[in-house]
């Protein structure tokens, strides 16, 4: 049953392909539950108070422990990865992934599938193009070079990637040849729904009728890794729009290097934005 759902689900999206009965398949179910309780002093019990940039006044608080939603090192999820063999060195891939907070088991976001839910194809040459819910491009090409791979509770995620380090409705391309990976996407809209306090035309979602760059976004990004030398740079521009027609621009780019010997890494990088 399972081979069968996956089958007509790839076929739906990609369409042209003629499934057949013997093709090898694989579905997977993975997950990570990652739960902690942590101890902070000094717990502000409002933000600060800002004006043009300067700080006026910041409210104090006391110390504070806590058991984190999005747990410790690894936001909790749990998700569902398949392959359906096309022969020829093609295959039909997808991922439906879905995060939730351990401490509560409230679902990321209200989304039942908030991590990624995408479906594509993949050839063992060319690399593989995906359409669906995904990384952005400049996530992909800086994760390698984050030293907690982006862990959301000690990482400012946001901050290094933007609130749109995950797009809705995105093609991506994923090549990897020897020790280079070349990724790009496009989102025809991101699906972040308010920026701060701010809310987005349409809730973010893009795809409006004569206004085709409302809340759109792309990027790219390139990445060389071998003999413990890695290098990257990448790239992202989206157009949040509180107003339909009238787009607003956010760009950033980043590079960075890492270099590893026995059981050390550094790294260092930069994001303009």
């Amino acid at each position: 049953m399972k081979k069968t759902i996956f089958a007509l689900a790839a076929l739906g999206a990609l369409g042209g392909f003629s499934a057949a009965a013997q093709a090898q398949s694989s579905v997977t179910l993975y997950g990570v539950v990652d739960s902690s309780v942590e101890y902070v002093n000094r717990v502000a019990s409002a933000q600060p108070t800002v004006v043009n940039g300067q700080p006026v006044s910041a409210t104090t608080g006391g110390s504070r422990v806590s058991m984190p939603t999005l747990g410790g090192l690894s936001p909790s999820r749990w998700g569902l990865r398949g392959t359906e063999d096309l022969g020829s060195g093609n295959s039909a891939i997808f991922v439906l992934e879905s995060g939730f907070g351990p401490d509560t088991g409230v679902m990321q976001s209200s989304r039942l599938f908030g991590r990624q839910a995408f479906v594509g194809l993949q050839n063992s040459t060319y690399g593989k193009v995906m359409l669906g819910r995904q990384y952005t491009s400049f996530f992909e090409g800086m994760a390698n070079f984050a030293p907690m791979r982006f862990a959301t509770t000690y990482e400012p995620v946001a901050w290094q990637l933007g609130t749109n380090y995950r797009e809705d409705n995105v093609v991506k391309y994923v090549g990897v040849f020897g020790p280079l990976q070349a990724v790009a996407h496009y989102s025809f809209g991101v699906g972040v729904p308010a920026i701060g306090a701010q809310p987005l035309a349409n809730g973010g979602a893009g795809e409006t009728p004569g206004a085709f760059r409302d809340n759109n976004g792309y990027g790219a990004s390139l990445t060389y890794l071998s003999n413990g030398f890695g290098a990257t740079i990448a790239y992202d521009q989206w157009h949040p729009t509180v107003t339909s027609g009238q787009q607003g621009n956010s760009r950033k780019a980043g590079a960075a290097l890492s270099y590893t010997t026995g059981p050390f890494k550094a790294m260092a990088g930069y994001r303009w934005a």
